[in-house]
């Protein structure tokens, strides 16, 4: 009787450590899944629209989708897609009506994924930002192979230019050069509102000479 009182304990326990396994398996497999989707209802007092945040804390990437806003002019962005990626410290953004995307080699005025995260978890909100980036347009992207494939699919029919951000102490020299392109060129901005948070927002404007 001792004998098999022995032998069921061990099995009940073989039992339990096996459920045990499972369990903490299920909890890594929840662990290991770092993607994360968000959507967001922002009503800028003329329309609303519902933009969706994908966050991967692994890749350490940020994808905002923002639909356009039905502005039709030739100057409106129409859809837009944003990819940050904080590994290699570059951001493509693509313009749906410009049918062109647009690469920074910058991810500093945003939070970064975990952080992010963090506050559309807990719905924080900071109050919208009133900085303005301002791009110009320097180059042409012709090998790609620096791309993540996230950004290579999702300009693979379109050109990519390459950006630089303004900076405030070279705004007069900028200015000089804005007026040598705009006499063999015609310059304008798109502007591009990014939200974050429902109150948390900022202007992007992409300077194209055509």
């Amino acid at each position: 009787m001792d004998f098999k009182a022995l032998v069921l304990f061990f099995t009940l326990f073989a039992a339990v450590a096996s459920g045990a396994t499972v369990c903490k398996c299920k909890e890594e497999e929840k662990k290991e899944a770092p993607v994360e989707k968000y959507t967001l209802k922002v009503d800028d007092g003329k329309t609303q629209i519902e933009e969706t945040i994908e966050i991967d804390t692994e890749k350490e990437t940020e994808t905002f989708e923002i639909p356009s806003d039905g502005d039709s002019s030739p100057r409106a962005a129409g859809d837009v897609k944003i990819v940050y990626d904080f590994k290699q410290n570059m951001a493509m953004t693509r313009l749906s009506n410009q049918k062109a995307c647009f690469l920074q080699n910058s991810t500093s005025e945003m939070p970064k994924p975990s952080d992010l995260k963090d506050l559309l978890d807990k719905k924080k909100t900071n109050s919208p930002t009133d900085e303005t980036f301002r791009y110009t347009v320097v180059g042409t992207l012709n090998d790609r192979s620096i791309l993540s494939d996230e950004m290579a699919s999702m300009c693979a029919k379109h050109p990519v230019y390459l950006i630089r951000k303004q900076s405030p102490l070279s705004a007069e020299l900028e200015k000089k050069e804005e007026i040598k392109r705009t006499k063999r060129y015609t310059c304008y901005c798109i502007w591009v509102r990014v939200y974050v948070t429902r109150n948390w927002f900022y202007w992007r404007c992409y300077l194209i000479c055509i």
